[in-house]
């Protein structure tokens, strides 16, 4: 089981995360945007095992938490998963950002728990 949190300004998009993840057996926690997201992501208190962060989002987009994620010691290790409506140029490359992974909007239940478990899986070998 493993806890993933999750960045969408979209509120139904949180929720269907959520349903679909704690089905698969993880815990999971959600921001509304990317500056929650890295408050989650550097609490102390708190050890993610994986985070997927939509791209457009108020106070600070996913890209650029999936940059900031990727430059602290503290979380580099993470695998990030880049979900969005919107990875056309430029954002077809999310690696860039330091993102593991992206998954497009709308992506079926199946889809985000295989881009899931496709990354806790890498970053389990990686380890």
């Amino acid at each position: 089981m493993a806890l993933v949190l999750s960045a969408d300004d979209d509120p139904d998009i949180r929720r269907l995360i959520e349903r679909v993840l704690v089905g698969a057996g993880h815990r999971v926690m959600l921001a509304p945007d990317g500056q929650a997201a890295l408050d989650a992501a550097f609490d102390e208190d708190l050890d993610f095992d994986l985070v997927i962060l939509d791209v457009e989002m108020p106070r600070m987009r996913g890209l650029d938490a999936c940059r900031i994620l990727r430059d602290d010691p503290r979380t580099a290790h993470l695998p990030v998963i880049i979900a969005s409506g919107s990875l056309a140029s430029p954002y077809v490359d999310v690696t860039e950002y330091g993102a593991t992974a992206s998954l497009h909007k709308p992506f079926t239940p199946a889809q985000l728990r295989d881009a899931v478990e496709r990354e806790l899986n890498a970053a389990s070998t990686r380890r």
